[in-house]
C-alpha cells in the first residue's frame, strides 16, 4: 500500500543534484581546497586569489538545486509522503482500537476495521456497538445488547508517535523525501557556523 511507489524521473534528478552538491559543498569546506586553474571545454583559466568568488558561485548553484528540489518535492513528493504517513497511521490506529474494544467488550460483533477510527474521533472518542450475547434482565426480559465505549485519547497520541518513529526509522520514505532537505540544512548550518 504505502511501500509500493515509484519516483518521478525529474524528482529523482533534482534529489540527486541536491545530494551531490551538498556533499561537494561540505567537502570543499572541510578540506579547504584552493583552486589555481580551472579547465572548461579544454580552455584553462588561472584563478588568482578569487577562490571566494568560486565558492559564492558554488553556493548559488547549491541554493538553486535546493529550490528546484523543493519545487519538485511540493509538486510530486509532499502529497505522496503525507499520504503514505496517513495510510500507515490509520492502519496502526485501527489495529490498536480493535484490540482495545476486544479487550473491554469480549463478545463484540461487526467491528469495521476500515473506517471507524475517524468516526470515533468525531463522536467524542466513543464507540457504539453491539455484543453477540443475547442479554436478559433478572425478570427474563430481553434487554438491548448495544453498548457505548469511550476510547481513550492517549491511544490516538501513542499511535501518532509510534507512526512517526516507524516512518523515521523503518520506512524508506524518510530517506527518499526528507533526507536531502536535512542534508542541505545540516551542511548549511555547518558552512555558516
Amino acid at each position: 500500500m504505502f511501500e509500493n511507489y515509484s519516483m518521478n524521473d525529474g524528482f529523482l534528478r533534482q534529489r540527486r543534484n541536491l545530494i551531490i552538491s551538498s556533499i561537494f559543498v561540505f567537502f570543499i569546506h572541510f578540506t579547504t581546497i584552493e583552486i589555481d586553474k580551472v579547465s572548461v571545454f579544454g580552455i584553462s583559466f588561472d584563478i588568482i586569489k578569487k577562490s571566494n568568488d568560486l565558492l559564492y558561485g558554488l553556493y548559488l548553484f547549491w541554493i538553486y538545486f535546493m529550490i528546484r528540489y523543493m519545487q519538485y518535492f511540493y509538486d510530486y513528493g509532499f502529497h505522496r509522503f503525507i499520504g503514505q504517513y496517513s495510510d500507515l497511521y490509520k492502519k496502526n490506529l485501527q489495529k490498536r482500537i480493535n484490540k482495545y474494544i476486544c479487550i473491554k467488550v469480549p463478545n463484540v460483533e461487526g467491528l469495521n476495521i476500515n473506517s471507524y477510527s475517524e468516526t470515533i474521533k468525531r463522536q467524542g472518542y466513543k464507540y457504539y456497538g453491539k455484543t453477540n450475547q443475547c442479554l436478559s434482565n433478572e425478570y427474563g426480559e430481553k434487554i438491548n445488547n448495544e453498548f457505548e465505549l469511550e476510547i481513550p485519547k492517549f491511544i490516538y497520541r501513542i499511535e501518532k508517535l509510534k507512526t512517526i518513529l516507524e516512518v523515521i526509522f523503518l520506512k524508506s520514505m524518510t530517506t527518499d523525501f526528507i533526507l536531502p532537505i536535512l542534508l542541505f540544512l545540516g551542511i548549511g548550518i555547518y558552512v555558516i557556523g
